[in-house]
């Protein structure tokens, strides 16, 4: 239990530095306001795009697999 509380905990820790350090340096350091809108909005753009896969068109070719599969037997 104290394992996965602290991998846990580091993962967060590790996850928040990967994604936020760059954009508060440049938002603060840099103070180099168009590209921080740029690394913005590319962000959520991203975000959107893999939300909108998996929430959507994977739950699809998953509940449609056996049409998927004669589709791209039929294309071979």
């Amino acid at each position: 239990m104290n394992y996965d509380n602290s991998l846990l905990v580091k993962r967060c820790m590790f996850e928040f530095s990967d994604c936020f350090i760059p954009l508060i340096y440049l938002g603060w350091w840099e103070l180099n306001f168009k590209a921080l809108r740029a690394n913005v909005i590319s962000l959520y753009m991203a975000d959107e795009l893999r939300r909108v896969g998996c929430e959507t068109i994977l739950p699809l070719l998953i509940q449609n697999k056996s049409k998927v599969e004669e589709e791209l037997k039929s294309l071979t």
